[in-house]
């Protein structure tokens, strides 16, 4: 990309700003990763998702410093935390044998690999997978009664922390629950979950539950879950196989944006589409020749 002429540096700190605030490391998407709905899309958008479509396959993302500063904080924390909750008794997640590979799948840590007997066995994220949906979430803390809590780990800004209202944020929301929801529904006693919110620059740490969220069980929350994770695999398969414009008219028709609908935050108050949308069942002009566009370029396979 194009930089704006810097012909000389007078000091090393311009030298320096002129680097770290303008330079921008372009990455290449993987278009592999539209082939699944990802739980970290959640609260999905099948519109927002047409609509970035062409991005997303043919576009580059942009790395920026800080947007690199943040990722590598957020991994680094999270990888302490993970080496920290590994030698936990009461941790749920997958365990991979040193020697042989063998995963175990959402358990506590077994004394020895079920497959060769050897004890050397390695913590990693629990991977949910089916044939729509796919995500990774941290683990799970096994309580009394063998009740089960789904856990994820956050690193947050000192401004979210310490204000009120931004935290838990939504996103992080319909992820985590989503993971609790479906684990449940294998069979699993999952009663609840837990953000934890981690300070970047002091470790302190702030936990958002699930009944402090609902303000009542998750018991009572888990049949709406299940059918909001059912909705969003539906858009996402509606416009993931989209053939003709008909083909994704009732998914648009189904945008929740009304006061008196659901998800009507969760879905539109941070998207860039929004001024697109209508509260009707048609179509605005440029949504519908966005879509024509995608359908005649051929949708992924």
């Amino acid at each position: 990309m194009d930089l704006p002429v810097l012909k000389s540096a007078k000091t090393v700190e311009q030298g320096v700003e002129y680097a770290l605030s303008t330079i921008e490391i372009e990455e290449k998407r993987d278009p592999s990763r539209l082939k699944y709905l990802r739980v970290s899309s959640f609260p999905f958008c099948g519109t927002q998702w047409l609509l970035n479509f062409p991005k997303a396959v043919t576009g580059k993302r942009a790395e920026t410093f800080t947007g690199s500063f943040f990722t590598s904080v957020g991994t680094t924390v999270h990888n302490s935390i993970q080496a920290i909750m590994d030698r936990s008794p009461f941790l749920i997640q997958d365990w991979k044998c040193f020697a042989c590979g063998n995963v175990h799948t959402f358990c506590l840590r077994p004394k020895r690999c079920r497959k060769c007997k050897n004890e050397a066995l390695q913590g990693r994220e629990h991977e949910y997978k089916d044939d729509i949906l796919v995500g990774h979430l941290d683990g799970a803390m096994q309580l009394t009664n063998n009740a089960i809590d789904i856990l994820d780990y956050k690193t947050t800004s000192v401004r979210k922390f310490e204000e009120p209202g931004y935290l838990p944020d939504v996103g992080n929301v319909r992820q985590i629950e989503a993971y609790a929801a479906l684990k449940r529904e294998q069979g699993f006693n999952v009663t609840g979950w837990t953000l934890i919110y981690i300070l970047r620059n002091s470790a302190q740490r702030r936990y958002c539950t699930s009944t402090k969220f609902y303000g009542h069980s998750f018991e009572e929350e888990y049949p709406r879950i299940l059918k909001r994770i059912a909705r969003y695999k539906k858009d996402f398969v509606c416009a993931a196989t989209a053939q003709e414009l008909s083909d994704v008219e009732d998914m648009v028709s189904r945008r929740r944006l009304r006061p008196d609908k659901e998800d009507t935050n969760d879905l539109c108050q941070y998207c860039q589409y929004k001024s697109l949308c209508v509260d009707n069942k048609k179509l605005t002009p440029r949504i519908e020749n966005s879509i024509k566009v995608l359908v005649h370029k051929g949708m992924p396979k």
